[in-house]
């Protein structure tokens, strides 16, 4: 399953997700959503503030979690 976060930041509550997308700065706590949904992979796009990227990257990180910025890596491919 893939999940939009948008700018809300509405999210379903311990719901098994495979990829989560962020976008538009999405008001969460991005360590209580990782334990919630544990995901498999994160991808952020650009338009998320520039500061947030790296603090969620390192969330990421510490859980073992496949992180992709689009702002630096480009756009993300599913296959």
């Amino acid at each position: 399953m893939i999940l939009i976060v948008d700018s809300l930041g509405v999210y379903p509550k311990n719901h098994k997700t495979d990829i989560a997308i962020l976008v538009n700065n999405p008001r969460i706590n991005l360590n209580r959503m990782l334990d919630s949904l544990k995901p498999k992979l994160i991808v952020v796009d650009g338009n998320n503030y520039k500061s947030l990227i790296p603090l969620w990257e390192k969330s990421c990180f510490e859980r073992n979690i496949s992180f992709h910025s689009t702002s630096q890596k480009g756009a993300y491919i599913i296959r």
